[in-house]
């Protein structure tokens, strides 16, 4: 036999073992191969659109709304003392205007310490919010894919897809997942 003969065998041999090797596996863990169907979701339309998300963001509104309330109510009594110690700063004792100006720093710094703190506290509480979102939305998102034999699901961002088939964008069908889950766990407590 010539060599090419050989080689050629060998390549088949070594195909039909590999094939029946893979065959054998598949029935061994008697699992079903993954579809071939493919989909995608929107995350963002999913934190937007689903009631937990909208209750979050309404809930992150408020705490917002709240932090910005306090900070104009110190900001005015910040400009209310510096305007009393410049209209003050010709008739007050050298003692009294030291006094003035240092506690006018120190709302400054009262200012901007709470200015901080507002931003780190929704900041915190958003990443938590999210991530618990992020976390239920995976979990559906896989049992769709388990259900309905998705060989993939990935997550799109319009900035960054070119052209999605709408007929292959389950994010509606998460967000209808998500919102039921959400009111079985309500039913639940």
């Amino acid at each position: 036999m010539s060599k090419v003969k050989i080689v050629a065998l060998s390549g088949c041999l070594s195909f039909l073992l590999t094939a029946g090797l893979v065959r054998a596996a598949e029935k061994s863990t008697n699992e079903k191969p993954a579809g071939t169907k493919i989909g995608y979701v929107y995350a963002q339309r999913i934190l937007e659109e689903t009631k937990a998300g909208k209750k979050i963001k309404k809930e992150l509104d408020d705490i917002a709304k709240e932090k910005r309330t306090k900070l104009e109510m110190m900001k005015n009594e910040l400009d209310k003392l510096e305007e009393d110690l410049n209209k003050k700063r010709l008739i007050l004792s050298l003692d009294a205007k030291n006094k003035m100006e240092e506690e006018l720093r120190q709302k400054e710094i009262d200012l901007k310490r709470y200015q901080e703190d507002s931003l780190l506290v929704l900041k915190r509480y958003e990443k938590e919010a999210l991530k618990t979102i992020n976390d239920t939305a995976m979990d559906i998102i896989k049992q769709i894919g388990e259900e309905e034999k998705y060989l993939l699901i990935l997550e799109l961002r319009e900035s960054n897809v070119l052209y999605a088939d709408p007929h292959v964008d389950l994010t509606d069908k998460v967000i209808e997942a998500y919102d039921k889950s959400e009111a079985k766990e309500k039913g639940k407590k």
